[in-house]
């Protein structure tokens, strides 16, 4: 992208925390398209003092799946950390503690895993805090007019994901299709969709109970 002509705004900055995600690097040919400046770190990365993100993008490590008998509990523990921990602290220092005016729009990207799949303990457990979070922080922050949504992702959106035995009902998903649905949320005009959940799945959810 250009940089931006003297005595003109900066286009507005996403901190996509995500570095590993299968569908960071679709996330941010998607934003830098939409004329966005995309700050790639780790997700359990401390933001730099001076950012001022206009939007923040949580894509995190999903845990390895394990039956309970097989979960290591201090690597489950780990685990969650990384996907629960390092996102409160990231939102306390951007949003809570600094206002609006530095982060507009949260935004978790969460795996299937959520649904509840059986083999999934520690995945399970951390993708559903997230949506727990998101939820919690849409309520806590809609007086400053901050936005926090989630991106349900279905299981044949990650390549790397084993087969699923059931088929989707239209075409299965892609990174680009994730990046579009964050697109949406991170959009101006979806500034009243808060505490939402919009699953990438193919219409795997379409006979599920709502997550």
């Amino acid at each position: 992208m250009p940089p931006s002509v003297a005595g003109q705004p900066q286009p507005p900055l996403v901190l996509l925390l995500g570095r590993g995600s299968p569908f960071a690097a679709a996330i941010e040919r998607r934003l830098a398209a939409e004329g966005y400046r995309v700050a790639l770190q780790d997700a359990a990365a401390a933001p730099d003092e001076e950012v001022s993100p206009a939007a923040i993008v949580f894509a995190p490590k999903v845990p390895r799946a394990t039956g309970l008998a097989e979960t290591v509990v201090e690597e489950a523990l780990l685990e969650l950390e990384e996907a629960l921990v390092a996102p409160t602290l990231v939102v306390r220092d951007l949003v809570a503690r600094r206002g609006p005016d530095r982060a507009s729009r949260l935004l978790m990207v969460v795996d299937w895993a959520v649904t509840g799949p059986p083999g999934a303990t520690a995945a399970a457990a951390a993708m559903g805090g997230l949506v727990g979070l998101a939820r919690s922080w849409a309520l806590e922050f809609a007086p400053l007019g901050v936005t926090a949504n989630i991106v349900l992702v279905g299981p044949d959106a990650d390549p790397a994901a084993p087969a699923r035995a059931l088929p989707t009902l239209v075409r299965p998903p892609s990174a680009e299709d994730v990046a579009h649905a964050v697109a949406f949320f991170l959009d101006p005009r979806a500034g009243s969709v808060t505490g939402q959940v919009l699953a990438v799945c193919g219409g795997r959810s379409a006979a599920a109970m709502p997550v």
